[in-house]
């Protein structure tokens, strides 16, 4: 037998992933060391189909401003993150995401190190970005926010 040959007869096969509301080719960035999968296969798409993974998080950009997507069934949840130093005296900076959700987040959480009592807020939003706000008058401050969306 050779080192492609399964013993289902089946051979080497490309194994999917659904994102973004189909299925696609995994990507050797999409596992991690000792990833445990549930693979099912797919006999009209001619594939493997992972079905579940144990792991929630697939990292997809990591750094300052980054995104990963939580597979599961239905609609996969993606998160992102990132950070903007905002000016005083009601500053509003407009915010893109790193990649845009399929539409408008479910949620958007901004923690800011602010010196006042007037905290930081979004004033509006869409599934490409959203405004940022410092209501804070000549006061400097760093918004880091958190959305999360349908992927």
């Amino acid at each position: 037998m050779a080192d492609t040959d399964l013993p289902n007869g089946l051979g080497a096969l490309p194994i999917h992933k659904y994102f973004g509301g189909s299925w696609g080719v995994l990507a050797a960035s999409d596992v991690t060391t000792d990833l445990v999968c549930r693979v099912t296969y797919n006999a009209g798409a001619g594939a493997y189909r992972i079905t579940s993974t144990p792991t929630l998080f697939v990292p997809q950009s990591i750094g300052g401003a980054g995104y990963s997507t939580i597979p599961g069934g239905g609609t996969p949840i993606r998160m992102q993150w990132g950070n903007q130093n905002l000016g005083g005296s009601g500053t509003a900076v407009p915010i893109t995401f790193p990649i845009a959700f399929s539409s408008a987040p479910y949620s958007i959480q901004i923690t800011g190190i602010v010196s006042t009592d007037r905290p930081l807020y979004v004033s509006t939003f869409s599934a490409t970005g959203f405004t940022m706000v410092n209501p804070s008058t000549g006061i400097t401050n760093t918004g880091y926010w958190l959305a999360i969306g349908p992927a």
